[in-house]
């Protein structure tokens, strides 16, 4: 049987996840910079990530990049990984719970924000105020704004829970982007 290169280049580089050379939520090399690793041509690179985009090996972010996806068999973790607050509190045995503040569909946002989430003028958005709390202490205030169209329906229950969770039922992460600021806590939300 034939082997097509692109489908060689697609084994190779999902040999080279598994072996770790690309790690979880790790951006790929450019399809320029694996061309010329490979001695090929951009569009039998752009073939062989499609087919492991098929796979949901990687995810493909239009101007970021494509990015390794989490397999079944790796949970990932840390800075090499994507944990959210959720199960990060609970690898502590921290009683999780979560007030949502404020939940609402809005086409105004900072500009920083439509820079972000490469947002279509007047795309609409969820933005989410939540308090997250660790064995009933005030750990974290949120302020979230996320594309309507990923969770076109959101609850406020459903936003008192894992929102990474509640993304992956729908889309696969390739990665996450968080902005942290410390602060002390207002008294209102103590």
């Amino acid at each position: 049987m034939v082997k097509y290169l692109y489908f060689e280049i697609a084994e190779a580089l999902r040999d080279d996840i598994q072996k770790g050379v690309y790690g979880i939520h790790q951006k790929l090399p450019s399809e320029t910079d694996l061309a010329n690793q490979f001695s090929t041509t951009r569009l039998t690179i752009r073939k062989a990530i499609d087919l492991l985009v098929k796979q949901h090996v990687v995810v493909r972010d239009r101007n970021r990049g494509t990015y390794v996806l989490a397999t079944q068999s790796k949970i990932s973790s840390g800075s090499s990984g994507l944990v959210g607050f959720t199960e990060a509190a609970k690898q502590f045995k921290l009683d999780v719970s979560t007030r949502v503040l404020d939940l609402r569909r809005t086409i105004v946002y900072p500009d920083y924000v439509a820079s972000k989430l490469d947002l279509a003028p007047q795309e609409p958005v969820w933005q989410i105020e939540r308090l997250r709390m660790a064995d009933g202490e005030a750990m974290t205030h949120e302020q979230i704004y996320l594309k309507q169209k990923i969770l076109p329906e959101l609850t406020a229950h459903e936003a008192q829970g894992s929102l990474y969770r509640l993304i992956e039922q729908t889309i696969p992460i390739g990665y996450a982007n968080q902005e942290l600021e410390a602060v002390v806590l207002e008294k209102r939300l103590k």
